[in-house]
């Protein structure tokens, strides 16, 4: 339950993120309390919502079949980073939030603490699935949990039952992924309490 409230605090976090980055509305009103995926996307199909928010495994398992037959219109996708920090696309076919800045406004993002909001939960997008362990976990502990890893994603068998769920997934392991975590996570001071502002001034977020 926890693991489903943080995914879906992380989606309404990149929506609010993304409606800043580009200056245009893109709910009159934010709609709260569905249990969860499923249910949010009956109520989108119903048409008790006009837009909804989906991670890419939601989207290809239930929503692509949904924009092929029509029903469904596919708007942007806040993206990943990649090992550069870059963002680039997770749905190969549907642009992300720069590059939708970039047809609006015919030009890149400009830098500044909205950029760096948005980069926050582009962070928080690209490592919302980790394994972790405490600072004092032994070396040859982690070790073993890397090798694994490393070696799960070389696994032809293991890709192909992977690329069902997610076509065209990205995998960062091993020391890939720990030089690049830290700096996909971590934001300046000033930039936390500009988007503690935002979300609790412009959307009723409230932070103990």
């Amino acid at each position: 339950m926890l693991a489903s409230i943080l995914q879906r605090e992380v989606l309404a976090f990149i929506l609010f993120a993304a409606k800043e980055l580009l200056g245009v509305p893109i709910a009159e009103k934010l709609v709260w309390g569905y249990g969860g995926s499923g249910q949010r996307r009956l109520a989108f199909q119903a048409g008790e919502l006009t837009a909804s928010l989906e991670s890419s495994v939601g989207y290809n398992t239930s929503v692509r079949p949904l924009v092929e037959r029509g029903q469904v219109v596919p708007i942007f996708q806040s993206g990943i980073f990649d090992e550069k920090g870059n963002v680039i696309r997770d749905l190969p076919d549907i642009p992300t939030t720069p590059e939708i800045y970039q047809q609006i406004h015919g030009k890149a993002p400009p830098s500044g603490l909205v950029w760096d909001m948005y980069k926050v939960m582009v962070g928080a997008r690209t490592f919302n699935y980790i394994l972790l362990f405490p600072p004092k976990t032994p070396a040859e502990i982690v070790n073993i949990y890397r090798k694994a890893a490393v070696e799960m994603v070389k696994d032809p068998k293991y890709l192909a039952e992977s690329q069902k769920i997610e076509p065209g997934a990205r995998y960062r392991v091993g020391e890939a992924l720990a030089h690049t975590y830290l700096d996909g996570i971590s934001a300046r001071p000033e930039v936390v309490e500009f988007m503690k502002k935002v979300l609790s001034e412009k959307y009723g977020v409230v932070f103990d």
